[in-house]
């Protein structure tokens, strides 16, 4: 490792540049030609970077890099070249070790750590590179090796344990799991290597990372074998340490930790006992060992411990019932929070491990039991435990994840004590505080500088996160709140991708170059075709701090405040001005309809309506389409069974969730004052169901995916009359793809070509290519597409439209940037979405209108080729007049159509109730 002089550093410094500045030109003047070239530049590159080290300016280092290259190419060959080499690899892994000390010091900012990792990964590449064959008759030949092997062989493993760490920590901030299976496997790596197996303390430091890592992937995956592997990794660990070793007190704690995980996963109470025993051997060796006087900078350590070891005391208080665990539990978590001090990562852990204790001792644990049935306990301890969570939760610098498990804890414990005291909205108000600080966490947990698949993951651990948030502010009575909870905690993505697609227009005059960078990073970051790992992934990251900084500094400006924050309420309800909009939240505290109409909000109670219930119908409505789709087309007798289920899911709808809302509706006279339209924002897998299909005999329905609505793009199409019409139809597709033919697609394509004569774009079979397609949409305001839809619900970015050479998928049309007015998916799955992810509304009829398509006509499900041909020209018979569209028609012209199958075929809604209108 490199050092420099501490005495008089400015003295020192002086000097350093001083020498470099004379070899910087020494080096200039050396060439190939002069056979001590080598040694100028090997001497140039360690004043470098001595001067790096003195100074903390990376830069250096970098040139000196460079100069060790210069130094080894100029070298001759032999020991020479072998000592240039070895000083290479040092300065090398010089940047290994910054990237370590940035890892340190980032804290939970993401960028940072990825620029700490991205400095790791170039160390240990170019050391990878490193190795030389020794020379003939050189002492590196004849003893076998090179000095730079030697260096090697300590500084890899070295830096490769330090990458695992990095990667580690990053997972824990971000979710992604690819990290985390590349931080096991770079710890199991150095845990075989016999070089640092025959250190004993190496060997056990490697173990116990390995067995942290293989613990952290087991609470993610629930893998058995990680947890088994891990409990064996941590006992060798500490066997291969001396008993006065001081590394054995954090080894035994992780140990204690894995045990816990085995009994949580096994019931094994001998491996909880045990847990506590090395926890609380852990906590008091290292009291001992500093002599019962622990240094300020060592108390956030034993905080951690003395958290580890309150938690198996919960843990076996939770089995057993006993009280004297339950309290040494929490005095165990409370002299963890003392010891944090303002150590932000360890004081969230010890208060959150503090507030769970309290709460099991308050008698609401945390373990989904409904309000009502939860027993009242002592009234000091939630008081103290909610405090707990409350603090953890809104505690700045430390983990997300910690923040936001704190926060729910804190919503599920404070929801029930106001739903033992009705009137008392206090405990409620609390509950909704708790709920709206996880909702706002949402930005950081699933941050836009993330891989997509990651950010989805992330999501996907919080189902129905913002509708217990609306649920909570209605229950205290906060209607606004209620409906600003809702917007901010479903679409998250659809949000950050509008938000990079932003204007700025109030920036242009304000800060032309704020208004430049902005509109730059953006376009940058919109790019989410580009692989989301690698290089790509790194610069992502780099970019979305980037605009977060430049939003930052925008949001300080005169008048701009509010820039990309959500719209506020009023501006919501004013947009429900033509058409009421029925706004169906589910959650397990209660379930409403927030009606929307005339300027005004009113609560509409769904008694009926849960979470489990909205659940088992979805299960039952999915499978009788998949029987349909899988059994044979002439078999009247399955698709007979399958549409009797459909009709009875349409039956509840109708009893518990859209006759009401329409029945209040009539009650107010809202429904004859509008027309008889209204638009439907269901909430989590309610979503996932035929509303419209429901309610088809009582009104025209439309779809509302998110309630501030997914706005189109700005207009400005080059078709100029906004009446041409792009025909995509294929009705053949290459025999591998396994896909059926449409003939369908080609009648529909047919009819289009008539209806708009020179007027339209025809792109058939082996001409309807992903680029010719996406090259077509922007001149056209109108779009049709006949052909194969795909719903993926493992990546439900990568939905699609399967063209005839590629796929054209949400991802690719959420990135263009269109001004359409109505665009007719004419395909299976176009609005299914993601069962995971039901208030994302990743599907491909939301993609079409993030890509600037007022109206969009999909289907919930597949749809058979015939019947929908003859939908398609009902709808469009209906729908243009005098050779125009009327897109403001769109939701009744579909109707109609929608109508004249359902007349044909009344017990067979597989047939008619797929399609909707997306829009206003």
């Amino acid at each position: 490792m490199l050092t420099a002089a501490e005495d008089e550093p400015e003295q020192t410094e002086a000097i350093l540049r001083a020498a470099v500045t004379a070899l910087s030109d020494a080096a200039s003047l050396a060439t190939s030609e002069h056979s001590y070239a080598y040694q100028v530049f090997a001497q140039f590159a360690q004043a470098l970077a001595v001067l790096a080290v003195h100074t903390g300016e990376p830069e250096f280092l970098e040139a000196g890099i460079t100069a060790a290259r210069r130094s080894r190419t100029l070298a001759p060959p032999g020991d020479e070249a072998d000592g240039c080499a070895a000083q290479l690899a040092l300065l090398i892994a010089e940047r290994g070790r910054i990237g370590t000390d940035l890892m340190r010091g980032a804290g939970v900012d993401l960028a940072d750590m990825a620029g700490a990792i991205r400095l790791l990964r170039q160390a240990l590449a170019e050391l990878e590179a490193l190795s030389p064959e020794p020379v003939a008759g050189s002492r590196a030949a004849l003893a076998g090796t090179t000095r730079v092997d030697a260096i090697l062989e300590d500084e890899r493993p070295s830096l490769r344990t330090d990458l695992a760490v990095a990667l580690r920590a990053r997972y824990l901030e971000s979710g992604d799991p690819a990290d985390l299976d590349e931080a096991v496997d770079l710890a199991r790596g150095a845990a075989a290597s016999p070089r640092r197996a025959a250190d004993s303390a190496l060997h056990g430091e490697d173990l116990n990372r390995l067995g942290i890592n293989l613990q952290t992937r087991y609470r993610r995956t629930g893998r058995l074998a990680d947890l088994q592997e891990a409990v064996s990794a941590h006992r060798e660990g500490i066997a291969a340490l001396p008993r006065d070793d001081p590394r054995r007190v954090s080894y035994l704690s992780s140990l204690g930790l894995a045990l816990q995980l085995r009994f949580e996963a096994t019931g094994n109470a001998a491996d909880l006992d045990e847990a506590i025993t090395v926890g609380m051997a852990a906590a008091d060796a290292f009291v001992e060992q500093d002599d019962a006087d622990i240094p300020a900078e060592d108390r956030p350590n034993y905080s951690g411990l003395l958290s580890n070891a309150g938690i198996a005391y919960r843990l076996r208080a939770e089995l057993t019932g006993d009280g004297e665990d339950l309290d040494m539990a929490v005095r165990l978590a409370r002299a963890a929070v003392e010891a944090a001090g303002q150590d932000a990562a360890n004081r969230a852990n010890a208060l959150h491990t503090l507030g769970r204790a309290l709460l099991l001792r308050s008698g609401r644990p945390l373990n989904g039991t409904a309000a009502r049935e939860r027993p009242r306990g002592n009234s000091r301890d939630l008081a103290a435990a909610l405090d707990a969570l409350r603090t953890a939760a809104r505690l700045p610098g430390a983990s997300r994840q910690t923040r936001l498990s704190a926060a729910i804890g804190w919503a599920l414990a404070a929801a029930p004590e106001a739903a033992d005291c009705v009137s008392d909205e206090s405990g409620w108000t609390d509950a909704a505080d708790a709920y709206e600080s996880a909702v706002d966490l949402l930005d950081l947990v699933a941050w836009h500088g993330l891989p997509r698949d990651v950010r989805e993951l992330q999501l996907g651990r919080l189902p129905g996160l913002g509708c217990d948030a609306a649920a909570s502010a209605l229950a205290c009575g906060d209607l606004a709140r209620a409906l600003s909870l809702l917007a901010r905690g479903r679409s998250v993505l659809w949000r950050q991708l509008l938000h990079l697609r932003n204007d700025f227009d109030e920036l242009r005059d304000a800060d032309p170059g704020l208004h430049r960078q902005l509109t730059e990073l953006g376009t940058a970051l919109v790019s989410d075709a580009a692989p989301d790992s690698g290089e790509w992934g790194q610069e992502r990251e780099r970019l979305a701090a980037q605009w977060d900084a430049a939003i930052v500094r925008a949001r300080a400006l005169p008048g701009l405040g509010g820039l990309l924050r959500q719209p506020a309420v009023d501006e919501l309800v004013l947009a429900a001005a033509h058409a009421p909009v029925a706004v169906l939240n589910v959650s397990r505290l209660r379930s409403d309809a927030l009606l929307i109409a005339g300027g005004k909000t009113t609560v509409l109670p769904l008694p009926h309506v849960t979470p489990d219930e909205v659940r088992r119908l979805a299960l039952a409505h999915s499978a009788a389409l998949d029987a349909a789709a899988r059994g044979p087309r002439d078999d009247p007798l399955a698709i007979q069974d399958a549409d009797e289920v459909l009709l009875r899911v349409l039956d509840w709808i109708a009893g518990h969730v859209t006759g009401p809302v329409l029945n209040e509706l009539e009650r107010t006279g809202i429904l004859r004052e509008t027309g008889g339209h209204v638009r439907w924002c269901p909430t989590g897998l309610l979503s996932m169901l035929p509303l419209h299909a429901a309610a088809h005999d009582r009104v025209v329905s439309s779809y509302v995916p998110s309630l501030s609505g997914l706005p189109a793009a700005e207009r400005g199409t080059t078709d100029a009359d906004g009446q041409r019409m792009l025909i995509v139809a294929i009705r053949e597709l290459p025999e591998q793809l396994g896909l059926a033919r449409l003939d369908g697609a080609h009648d529909e394509a047919v009819f289009l070509a008539g209806r708009f004569p020179g007027r339209h774009t025809r792109l058939e079979d082996r001409d309807a290519t992903r680029r010719r397609v996406l090259d077509a949409l922007p001149t056209h305001a109108l779009a049709h597409f006949s052909c194969h839809g795909l719903q993926s619900q493992k990546t439900p970015a990568q939905s699609a439209l399967q063209l005839h050479d590629e796929r054209l998928t949400v991802a690719d049309l959420a990135q263009a940037r269109l001004s359409g007015t109505l665009a007719f998916l004419s395909a299976c799955d176009t609005a299914a979405g993601a069962v995971a992810l039901p208030d994302e509304a990743i599907h491909l009829a939301a993609a079409v209108q993030v890509a600037g398509f007022e109206h969009v006509v999909a289907a919930l499900w597949p749809i058979a080729d015939d019947v929908t041909a003859d939908l398609t020209m009902s709808f469009y018979e209906r729908l243009v007049s005098s050779g125009r569209v009327d897109a403001g028609l769109t939701a009744a012209a579909l109707h109609a159509a929608v109508s004249d199958v359902k007349t044909r075929f009344p017990r067979r809604p597989s047939l008619w109730g797929a399609y909707a209108h997306f829009g206003p």
